[in-house]
């Protein structure tokens, strides 16, 4: 093989090279738009969820509170408050509780910083 055939070959090489990095470009350019549409997705049954209202449940380690349907985090768990979750007196609808220490629940009286 001369030096000729060995530059073509070369180029032809390179080519292919090319030809595999735009293919994964595209590929990595699809999953991107692919996860994208699944956020957007999950976003609107999330926001669904929110609508007809998440049901609570406790977390048993952290005593956190999530939704047992679409799993996101809401707060504190209250074993005295309506909904199950803490509340404090400077969110909006418990201003009347002045007699409460803000940072603690205005059902339970736990503080909003757990440890």
């Amino acid at each position: 093989m001369d030096e000729e055939d060995r530059k073509k070959l070369l180029d032809i090489l390179l080519d292919v090279s090319k030809t595999e990095e735009s293919i994964l470009r595209l590929m990595i350019i699809r999953a991107k738009m692919k996860v994208r549409e699944a956020q957007s997705e999950l976003n609107k049954l999330i926001w669904e969820c929110s609508r007809r209202g998440h049901v609570v449940t406790k977390r048993e380690k952290s005593g956190g509170a999530y939704c047992a349907i679409c799993r996101i985090p809401l707060g504190w768990w209250c074993p005295k408050s309506p909904d199950h979750l803490c509340h404090y007196p400077n969110e909006e609808g418990y201003e009347k509780y002045e007699n409460v220490y803000w940072e603690n629940c205005v059902f339970c009286g736990e503080p909003n910083e757990r440890k």
